[in-house]
C-alpha cells in the first residue's frame, strides 16, 4: 500500500512477553484514538451524511470500548497510565500524501483509518491466543469482529467516495507470493492411512499460492478460514508423474531445490525436502480422515523454508518480510507492485527444467 514498508507493529511482536497494565493502557488510547477519528471526519466532511451517520454510531462503541478496558484496569487496582508514543502511526502518515482535492484527503484518511483498524484485528488476535488470562483472552476475541467490521467499512467509505480503481490500486500493492510444490491424487477413500496415501499421487506439480494480506486478517479474525484473500493459484505449465523423479522422489517429498526469482534476482534456492514438516502423505491421510477425496484433489505442501534461510533466502514474500521483522525490528522487503516479476522452477540433476517455470508478471486489474 503505498509502498509501505512497515510491519504490522513492532511492539506487539513478543505480545505474550509485555505487562498487562502497559497492554491495557495501550488499548485505552487507541479506543480513545478511534474515537477521535471518527469525530475528526465527522467536523472535516459534514457534507457525506452516510459517513456522518455510520461515524456518530462508531464514536458510541468506540468509546464504549474504552470504559470497558478503563473499567478492568481499575478493576485489576491501576490506573490509566500515560499515553505512549506510537512510532507506528507516525510512520505511517508519511505514507499518505498531503493535498491534494477534498475527495483524495477523505479518502487518505479513511485507507488510514482502515489500516489502524486492521492492525487492531491483529493485535486482538494476538492478545486473544496468547495471554494465559482467561478473562483477557476471551475479552480481546470478542472484539476481534467488531475491528473486522470497522476495516471494511471504511474500505468501503474509499470505494465509494473516491476512485475505485485507484483505491484498490492502492490495497494491491500488499500482494504476497509463496512457492509450494503440489501432488494431484486419484480417489482417495475415507480414512486412507498414510502408508496407503503414496499410491494415490498421480502427478506432481509446482504452485504459486498467492495471498492477499489485506484481505486475510479481517477474514482470519472472523475464524472461518480463507476466502477472498486466497485468488486463483498458479500452477506449472507440466505435471510430471512420481516416477519422472527418480531418486529425487521419496514417496512423499521431493528432495530438490525450489528456485525463485523476483525482479530478475535470485530470491531463494530452497531445499524443498529438507526440514519438510509433513509428507505429502501425511496431507492426504490427515485430509481423508473425515471424508473421501475425488481424483484431481490438488494437495500444496505449504511454504518451502529452510531453517538456513540466510544462506539460501526465501520461497515466500510474507515469510522474507516476518524475518526481517523478528531480525531488525521491521519489514524492508515490499510486497509486490505492478510491474514486478516472479519466477518459480525446479531443476534434476543435469540442470534440466522439470515443471517448465511459473513466470508471472504483476499487472493492474
Amino acid at each position: 500500500m503505498l509502498g509501505l514498508k512497515l510491519p504490522t507493529d513492532p511492539r506487539w511482536v513478543n505480545i505474550v512477553e509485555k505487562n498487562i497494565e502497559e497492554i491495557l493502557t495501550d488499548h485505552a488510547f487507541c479506543e480513545q484514538k478511534a474515537t477521535s477519528t471518527a469525530i475528526s471526519l465527522i467536523v472535516s466532511f459534514p457534507e457525506y451524511t452516510n459517513l456522518v451517520q455510520a461515524m456518530v454510531a462508531l464514536v458510541k462503541e468506540e468509546i464504549s470500548h474504552f470504559k470497558m478496558v478503563h473499567d478492568i484496569i481499575l478493576k485489576r487496582g491501576w490506573v490509566l497510565g500515560r499515553d505512549r508514543k506510537d512510532d507506528y502511526v507516525k510512520q505511517l502518515l508519511t505514507f499518505f500524501p498531503k493535498g491534494g482535492s477534498r475527495t483524495t484527503q477523505l479518502v487518505h484518511r479513511l485507507l488510514y483509518a482502515a489500516l489502524i483498524e486492521a492492525r487492531s484485528c491483529e493485535r486482538f488476535r494476538l492478545l486473544s491466543e496468547e495471554l494465559t488470562d482467561k478473562e483477557l483472552s476471551e475479552f480481546y476475541r470478542k472484539l476481534m469482529v467488531s475491528e473486522a467490521n470497522h476495516y471494511t467499512m471504511f474500505l468501503g467509505f474509499a470505494r465509494q467516495y473516491g476512485e475505485r480503481n485507484q483505491v484498490d490500486k492502492k490495497w494491491q500493492n500488499l500482494l504476497d507470493f509463496e512457492g509450494e510444490i503440489a501432488v494431484i491424487t486419484d480417489d482417495v477413500p475415507l480414512g486412507c492411512s498414510i502408508e496407503q496415501a503414496a499410491s494415490h499421487i498421480k502427478l506432481i506439480m509446482l504452485c504459486n499460492d498467492i495471498s492477499l494480506r489485506h484481505v486475510m486478517r479481517p477474514e482470519l479474525v472472523k475464524g472461518f478460514g480463507f476466502f477472498q484473500s486466497k485468488p486463483a493459484s498458479a500452477f506449472s505449465p507440466v505435471c510430471v508423474t512420481p516416477d519422472e523423479l527418480g531418486a529425487a522422489w521419496t514417496g512423499g517429498r521431493i528432495n530438490l531445490p525450489l528456485i525463485t526469482t523476483y525482479n530478475g534476482k535470485e530470491f531463494g534456492h530452497v531445499e524443498a525436502g529438507k526440514d519438510l514438516s509433513f509428507e505429502f502423505t501425511d496431507l492426504i491421510a490427515h485430509a481423508a480422515r473425515t471424508r473421501e477425496l475425488s481424483a484431481g484433489t490438488i494437495i500444496g505442501s505449504g511454504t518451502v523454508s529452510n531453517e538456513n534461510h540466510e544462506e539460501v533466502g526465501s520461497n515466500c514474500l510474507a515469510e522474507k518480510r516476518m524475518i526481517e521483522t523478528i531480525r531488525d525490528g521491521e519489514a524492508t522487503t515490499r510486497f509486490l507492485e505492478p510491474g514486478d516479476t516472479i519466477r518459480f522452477e525446479m531443476l534434476n540433476g543435469e540442470g534440466e527444467s522439470i515443471f517448465g517455470a511459473i513466470d508471472q508478471i504483476v499487472v493492474q486489474g
